[in-house]
This record gives structure tokens, sequence and C-alpha cells, in this order.
């Protein structure tokens, strides 16, 4: 565990930031808070409106990063920004009306967690307090954040080593019932670990269009254009991207050469291990990325169905498919649970990426920490067990079935798996490789889990 400062270090910002002289500044602050409402209290997902902000190219320079470290970092942080807070807000801060209450969280993640001056940090969000919460709530930001100025390197934090389930819940903010699972599954160590690299900016990974391009002409590319690029460590698709402009305005992305996607999901679609003239069925396919990696694995020469309920979603599948110039993807609308009664063709291989609670990918989705509950696990463990059971029928004899998830709790993986083995219809599958658990702060990627069963011959 890491030595107990008085404060949690300040960086990731400057300056530049911005304080009454900076006015740019001050407009980077004012999205992210916008931001933070539509997140907190609309249900948005920080990662679109992020993109959403970043393509419209309002934003210039230095502010555009500063943008995306403010909406991540409140995120990321707020229950330790609200318990800093609440030595200085006379009541709950659950009580505070939304606008004052994110304003003093945006005003106090730059005292606590950047290097950007309290001065501008206070008087910036006092001028956006007077825009948004009106003239008496300002009143109260002013006062909160300047005592918490005072005090901000003086703050009681929870020891690491005599209270090490408080010290991750608060300064590494976290959710107390799920740091409790990890320190207890996983040891203190590597749960301080997974924390960490939740709260740790992923990094953009992009998989290479091996249609089209070849990763060394694509990365060449890119860095002729000011990216940063790096091979991946576990596709031989995969690139690290960092730096340069939008990836959506990038030379190759209209063409189709390359598609934003985590390692951990390239893993899912290769351990399908699609080949040329296979029936392959994606039965939760949408947005479409694993669906158009299985079929430029089997060089598109299989007959790849994309099944998802969502309508809409299914259309995002066919304008990936579209984009990178693929033609073996058709789609279907159902629901994956009725596979087995759908199809009348059964395929060579299933992929069932199965809707799950995400807590893999945190990093991506800081808010989705404070969205999850310990009673979603069982919910949608129910749920994950209905789909394999819908799907195992709509796979031949001798087939493949690849069960994963961008989760690594247990009641969404191996006891998944555990009670679909024990089940009449499970009787009949194998477990053709060990499962494999891609973890954040091991692997550098999602939290994902891959399963590969096969389905052993049947009778004639």
């Amino acid at each position: 565990m890491p030595s107990n400062k008085p404060a949690p270090a300040r960086t990731g910002a400057s300056a530049s930031g911005g304080g009454p002289g900076h006015p740019e500044g001050l407009e980077a602050r004012e999205t992210a808070a916008h931001a933070l409402h539509r997140v907190n209290q609309q249900g948005a997902w920080s990662n679109v409106l992020i993109e959403q902000e970043l393509a419209r190219n309002r934003l210039a320079g230095p502010d555009r990063s500063f943008y995306v470290l403010l909406v991540r970092g409140c995120l990321e942080r707020q229950e330790a920004l609200d318990w800093a807070l609440g030595f200085h807000v006379r009541r709950p801060l659950a009580g505070l009306d939304p606008w004052p209450r994110e304003l003093l969280r945006l005003g106090a993640f730059q005292l606590l967690f950047t290097s950007v001056p309290a001065f501008a940090a206070v008087d910036t969000t006092v001028t956006l307090a007077r825009r948004l919460a009106g003239r008496p709530s300002s009143g109260l930001i002013n006062a909160v954040l300047r005592r918490l100025a005072e005090s901000r390197d003086s703050l009681p934090w929870p020891d690491p080593f005599s209270d090490p389930l408080g010290y991750l819940s608060t300064r590494e903010s976290h959710p107390r019932w799920l740091v409790e699972r990890w320190i207890e599954r996983f040891g203190e160590r590597e749960a301080a670990a997974l924390c960490v690299a939740n709260n740790s900016a992923p990094g953009t990974t992009i998989r290479v269009n091996t249609m089209r391009t070849t990763r060394a002409a694509l990365a060449a590319e890119l860095e002729a254009a000011g990216f940063a690029v790096s091979e991946g460590q576990h596709a031989p698709e995969a690139l690290h991207v960092t730096g340069g402009p939008s990836l959506r305005r990038a030379p190759g992305y209209d063409e189709g050469l390359f598609i934003i996607q985590d390692e951990a999901s390239m893993l899912a679609a290769r351990a399908v291990a699609p080949r040329a003239g296979e029936r392959i069925i994606d039965a939760c396919a949408a947005p479409g990325g694993k669906t158009t990696h299985m079929a430029a694995l089997a060089d598109d020469q299989a007959q790849l169905l994309a099944v998802d309920v969502n309508p809409a979603k299914l259309s995002q599948v066919r304008s990936r498919a579209s984009r990178l110039g693929l033609r073996s993807i058709t789609t279907l609308e159902a629901d994956a649970r009725n596979l087995g009664a759908i199809v009348k063709t059964a395929a060579d291989a299933v992929l069932l990426d199965a809707p799950c609670s995400g807590l893999g990918v945190i990093r991506r989705r800081p808010e989705l920490r404070w969205r999850r509950k310990p009673a979603d696990l069982e919910v949608l463990a129910s749920r994950q067990l209905e789909l394999l059971h819908g799907v195992t029928s709509a796979v031949r004899s001798d087939g493949r079935l690849v069960y994963s998830v961008c989760s690594f709790e247990p009641e969404e993986t191996a006891d998944v798996l555990v009670d679909f083995l024990a089940s009449p219809a499970g009787r009949g599958w194998d477990l053709e490789v060990v499962p494999r658990t891609l973890l954040p702060h091991v692997d550098g990627t999602d939290g994902f889990f891959i399963a590969t069963l096969r389905r052993l011959p049947q009778p004639r």
C-alpha cells in the first residue's frame, strides 16, 4: 500500500488551465460542468460526451486536455471530493441542488488533484456558479472552496495500513462494497493497484483493418500525421495511439483502415478462431467491433450473422462493416435467448459477448462505479445464464462457443460457466481451454473474461 501523505498529489494540469486572465480556461471548465451535470443528473456516459465534444472542435490547444481531465477526474475522484468537501459544508452534499454540488466538486478537484493555483480554481468556479447556479449559491461555493484551499494539506485521509478499506474507498474513490470484495479476492496490494489503474487514463487502442492495410503501414501513416504509435501487447492487429488530432479525423479513418477497440475485445474475437467458409454468429453483436474483427480474421470469406435485440444498434454494425469494406456480414434483429429456435442452420461457432456489469471498463466509464450495486451482479448473472442456454442449440455438433464479458467478477464469469456446465444442456459441452481473465492493472487492457467451449459430438 502507498504511504499516507496529508493529501493526494496535485498533478495533471497546470495554471494554463486558466484563471481570470485565461478566458479559454473558463470555457473548458463550463463545458466540463455541463458534461458532469448530464452524467450525474441525466444518466449520460462521460466517454460519449467527451468524444462528442472533442469532435465539435470548439475547445483548442490545452483546453481540450483540460476539459477531459476535469470531466474524468471529477467522476473518478467523486468519493474523495465529497469526503473532503464534507468538512466544510454544513449539510450533506447529497442534499444540495445539483448545480452547486457539481460546481463544488469541480472546484475541489482542481484544488486537490491538479496544480491549478488555488485562486484560479476558486475564482473561476465562483464565476461559473453565478452563471449556472445563481448568486446565493456562488457565495456558498466561494466560502467552501476557500476553506478547502486552506485545509487541503492537512486533511485526515484514512491510513492505508490500519484502514486499507477506508483508504482505498475514500482516497482512491471506489464504492466500499467493491473495494471490500477486491481486497478479499486479490489482497490489499493488488486491490490498491486495481483501483489506481481504474483512475488512470486508459489511452487509445486501435485495431488495424488487415483487409486493407498492415500494422506497419498504418503506424507509419499515423506517425507522419503527428501521432505517437506503439504496437499492442496482446493482439497482432493492435496499435496504441497518443497525441495528434482526433482519430476520427486521422489519415485512414474514413477509408476504413482502422477501428477504435481495446485489445481485450480483440482477444474475444480471436478466441472464436473464425475461418473462411464457416458460418459464425455474433449473438449480442452491437456495436460491431468483434463482428467486424471476426470477418477480417476469416478474410471476409465466412458467413457472419450479427444478432442484436436493438435495431438502432444493429445499424451501427452495418455502418462499421460498410466503412471497413466488409461484405460477409448480415444482421438479424432478435433476442439471443431464443437464438436456437430462430436460426435454421447451426453455426460452426457462436460468440456470446453477454451484457454485463461492465466493471472491467471503469477506467473508460468512471461513473459506472457509482451506478452499480451489489444486487446487480446476481440479476446480470441470471440473464447471462439464460443467454448461454439460448444460444447453445444454434451451435453444430463439435462446434465452438465463446463466452465473454467485460467484467472479472466471479458471479458473471466462472460462476456462470459452472452453473451452465452443471445443467442438463451444459453436460454436452467441454471447456476447450482454461478461461482467460484480463485485469487492467496486470494486462493493461480492459477487464475481461473469455471462455471457449466446444460442443461434444452428437450421436447420429
